[in-house]
């Protein structure tokens, strides 16, 4: 795991636009951007920026087929928690169970972009029995294994936006974009 805290510069137009209030009005569903696709938008400019960065770290593959995305608000009054899950195609999922091989992601991120930190919202992982607590602090960019099981605790006060991707080798189904 990575945690790369003040990812964007501060006073960044970077920064500024993805915490914009009117840019979290409707949330981002399940999307998909091609490894050699050009972004057009915000939320493709902001995928395609963490995983150039997260390259520079090395060990990233080269022959992955793209990055899925979507965002994500939990605020007390409305969706507050994530149950424990994994990441993985959701359509082979459902269509052929869990006795199937699953396909999940080689490898995930979750990008915090509210401004002030809230009260609970706290990203756990649960690493065989061992459950790793990270706190969602703005401008905080969090790489990890989205194949392993991981939840979000309940919101008690404040906002928690996030902005998700999972850099995949093959791409899952394509009922999962629609």
């Amino acid at each position: 795991m990575i945690i790369i805290d003040d990812f964007l510069p501060k006073d960044s137009l970077a920064l500024q636009t993805i915490t914009d209030d009117s840019l979290w009005e409707d949330r981002v569903g399940y999307k998909w951007l091609d490894k050699d696709g050009s972004a057009t938008d915000v939320w493709q400019q902001m995928a395609v920026h963490i995983w150039g960065e997260i390259s520079k770290f090395g060990n990233l593959p080269t022959d992955f087929a793209g990055v899925e995305y979507w965002s994500n608000t939990m605020v007390e009054g409305g969706m507050t928690d994530l149950p424990w899950h994994y990441d993985k195609d959701e359509h082979l999922f459902k269509k052929k169970g869990k006795a199937h091989k699953l396909n999940t992601p080689h490898i995930g991120s979750v990008y915090y972009a509210h401004t002030e930190i809230p009260d609970g919202g706290f990203l756990e992982i649960d690493r065989y029995g061992d459950v790793e607590r990270i706190q969602p602090v703005p401008n905080r960019l969090i790489i990890f294994d989205s194949a392993t099981v991981h939840r979000v605790v309940p919101i008690t006060s404040g906002l928690r936006r996030t902005f998700a991707t999972n850099l995949w080798i093959d791409k899952p189904n394509e009922a999962n974009f629609k």
